[in-house]
């Protein structure tokens, strides 16, 4: 018997954004210190929705498993690195967007590294990678 995989509905909503999306913006979104505020992040993000294709929150050297274990031992959620893949011809305007909210660094992740993290041998994807200090600690 083949096992299938059961895949979240990630059909666009009406505004062209996937469910699956939607989560990730929506965690962003609930995140707030007093160097970020994930609510202005998130509204900034969706004004300029032609400026991206895909956005998500995690913490610089976490593992799923190092999430899991902050949601275990303190029901948290941490997170200081947007990771961002920009529309095309849209890349310096995302920087200077994100650059508004006084993150640590933005900084464009190399295609050796991108294709490293996805564990392919290459990969054409430009990912915009903005960091804030003290976020997850």
């Amino acid at each position: 018997m083949i096992a299938r995989r059961r895949w979240l509905n990630n059909e666009p909503t009406d505004d062209g954004l996937s469910v699956s999306q939607r989560y990730h913006l929506g965690l962003i979104q609930l995140m707030r210190t007093e160097s970020f505020d994930g609510k202005q992040v998130v509204d900034a993000l969706l004004r300029n929705r032609h400026m991206w294709q895909a956005v998500t929150m995690t913490g610089a050297g976490y593992t799923q498993i190092s999430g899991l274990r902050h949601l275990a031992h303190g029901n948290s959620w941490k997170g200081d690195l947007l990771l961002l893949i920009p529309a095309a011809g849209h890349e310096n305007r995302l920087v200077a967007l994100m650059t508004r909210f006084d993150p640590e660094s933005v900084r464009w992740m190399d295609k050796k590294e991108v294709a490293d993290d996805l564990g392919v041998e290459s990969s054409g994807d430009h990912v915009l990678e903005v960091w804030w200090l003290g976020l997850a600690e």
